[in-house]
C-alpha cells in the first residue's frame, strides 16, 4: 500500500513537473514575441526621428541667419553610428 502510494505520488509530482515546463516555455515563448515586436517598433520610430532631425537641420542651413540675411553654417556632422 505505502508502495502504491508513493507510485501514485510520484506520477503527480511528474505531471505538475511537466505542467509546469510547458507553462515556463509558453511564457518565454510570448515574451520574446512581445520583445520583437517592441524592438521592431522603437527602430522604425527610431528611423523616423532621424529623418525628421535631418528635415530640420536642412531647414536651418536654409534659413538664413537671424539679422545678418547669410545662410547658416552647416550643423557639425553627428558621430558615426
Amino acid at each position: 500500500t505505502f508502495t502504491m502510494l508513493n507510485l501514485f505520488i510520484a506520477i503527480i509530482v511528474n505531471a505538475m513537473q511537466t505542467f509546469s515546463e510547458t507553462e515556463h516555455q509558453q511564457t518565454v515563448a510570448v515574451v520574446d514575441h512581445a520583445r520583437e515586436h517592441i524592438e521592431s517598433d522603437l527602430h522604425a520610430e527610431i528611423r523616423v526621428i532621424r529623418a525628421e532631425i535631418r528635415e530640420l537641420k536642412t531647414l536651418l542651413m536654409q534659413a538664413p541667419a537671424a539679422g545678418s540675411g547669410a545662410p547658416r553654417q552647416p550643423p557639425a556632422p553627428p558621430p558615426a553610428e
